[in-house]
């Protein structure tokens, strides 16, 4: 049987911060790897190899970690964003008072104070527009 050539983490710049939300959680809920694998059905060395942050997992193996350990996958994509700042915190418990409405009537405004910021900053993340679920086409 043929050995898999190994994986460089360059390739995947999403392994290290897996690994380490993986890792992390695990460790400050005080579980064990095997713990891990027996309640997720996610295989030991998979885990293993998730938190020393190797390899390009599939979904199916991501996916019960992630559920399982509470992780917010933003952590994944976002790695260079602070996720739990008192501002962040704060804004999510604003957000989190307000009722529909409420939210339909100042996303408008978030939107555009984001462009806005967007604009004086190009390399900052893209606000994409808000598309309408029955035209499935961008509303203003």
């Amino acid at each position: 049987m043929r050995k898999k050539k190994p994986v460089e983490n360059k390739d995947f710049e999403f392994a290290a911060p897996m690994g380490d939300a993986a890792k992390g959680a695990r460790e400050k809920a005080k579980y064990t790897q095997g713990f891990v694998s027996e309640s997720t059905g996610v295989d030991t060395r998979t885990i293993m190899i998730i938190e020393n942050g190797e390899g390009n997992p599939t979904m199916e193996k991501l996916y019960p970690l992630v559920r399982f350990y509470g992780i917010d996958p933003r952590v994944f994509f976002f790695p260079e964003m602070a996720l739990e700042t008192t501002a962040r915190m704060e804004l999510r418990l604003l957000l989190e008072t307000c009722n529909e409405q409420e939210a339909e009537d100042i996303l408008p405004i978030v939107r555009a104070v984001l462009n806005a910021l967007n604009s004086k900053n190009p390399g900052r993340m893209k606000v994409h527009p808000r598309v309408d679920p029955v035209k499935k086409e961008p509303t203003p």
